[in-house]
């Protein structure tokens, strides 16, 4: 990310960085990396929201639970749209470092990450 204090950004801070955001149901937004989609050896990127993250998200039970699991949570999509829908709480693991700190972004993005373990 390139952050600077100039005229340009009217006395305030400009950042610029490779994420995309996406829109997700109704009103929540998912950060990702923005169209990086292989490893390289200083970057595992966390992947865009593909047609199957949608459908799974769309087919998923809407009953209201206590708590979810979103096991290789990459950008936490799943768990958070349970969160926002029918979870009390989420809990989400990933090996991947970069993934676990998108979840965390976007959890704070859309006002959810009091209910994140």
């Amino acid at each position: 990310a390139i952050v600077g204090n100039d005229g340009a950004s009217a006395g305030g801070y400009l950042g610029i960085a490779a994420v995309a955001i996406w829109p997700m149901e109704e009103d929540l937004l998912i950060a990702t990396d923005f169209e990086q989609t292989f490893s390289t050896e200083d970057l595992e990127p966390v992947m865009y929201l593909s047609e199957d993250s949608l459908a799974l998200a769309a087919a998923a039970p809407r009953r209201e639970v206590a708590s979810v699991f979103d096991p290789c949570c990459g950008s936490g999509v799943q768990g958070i749209v349970a969160l926002r829908y029918y979870a009390g709480e989420a809990t989400f693991v990933d090996l991947n470092p970069r993934a676990l700190r998108f979840t965390r972004f976007n959890l704070a993005l859309n006002g959810l990450a009091h209910k994140a373990r």
